[in-house]
């Protein structure tokens, strides 16, 4: 049922937040293995679809470790960055972790001559969508990641050019922001930490 549908998107985004990164799979390949899930509406997909670019993410930086057992789901790259709408119609919705996750993805691929389009279309997000107050900790994230093409995608340069943002991101943690909390399917912090891991 839909309701399923929307619990489990609860489960899935508690057990991104709590870093329990395996139950959070688990979860994932019992909805993407469901029969019903080609029947749901096309923003109800989405949003796994959106979850399946983390999952990835997670997989390739090791936090999620794969065994003998586990069952691969075929995640292509290119099909989610070409396919993914960039913007969708509700602009305080997922955007922001589409952007994110498509930046993180080209990262980890070393297409860097094609995540700058992305980073100057994030730019222009930022500064038409993203209200300094009330979206305050998207904000900082995002002019945090803008800071990695201007130091040549450096890993201690990206650490020290970012270290002042990432103190204000941490003045304001989630519990206390006011922002809706689907703007970040993982938190901003656990989310910087992968970055500097796929920057290695």
């Amino acid at each position: 049922t839909f309701n399923w549908y929307k619990i489990q998107e609860l489960h899935f985004t508690l057990s991104i937040h709590t870093r329990n990164y395996a139950e959070a799979y688990l979860i994932y390949l019992k909805v993407r293995k469901q029969a019903t899930f080609s029947t749901l509406t096309t923003s109800a997909k989405e949003t796994w679809i959106i979850y399946s670019a983390w999952v990835y993410l997670l997989k390739v930086t090791g936090k999620i470790k794969m065994t003998d057992r586990s069952t691969p789901d075929k995640f292509r790259i290119q099909k989610y960055l070409n396919e993914v709408p960039t913007f969708i119609q509700d602009k305080r919705g997922l955007n922001v972790p589409i952007l994110i996750s498509q930046i993180f993805l080209l990262l980890q691929q070393k297409q860097r001559d094609t995540i700058l389009d992305r980073f100057e279309a994030i730019d222009k997000y930022k500064d038409r969508y993203l209200d300094k107050e009330y979206n305050f900790r998207s904000n900082v994230f995002i002019r945090m990641l803008l800071e990695v093409p201007k130091v040549n995608f450096r890993r201690r340069r990206v650490i020290e050019h970012t270290a002042s943002l990432f103190a204000q991101l941490q003045e304001v943690p989630l519990e206390i922001a006011n922002q809706s909390h689907d703007l970040e399917i993982m938190p901003y912090e656990d989310a910087w930490e992968l970055l500097l891991d796929l920057l290695r």
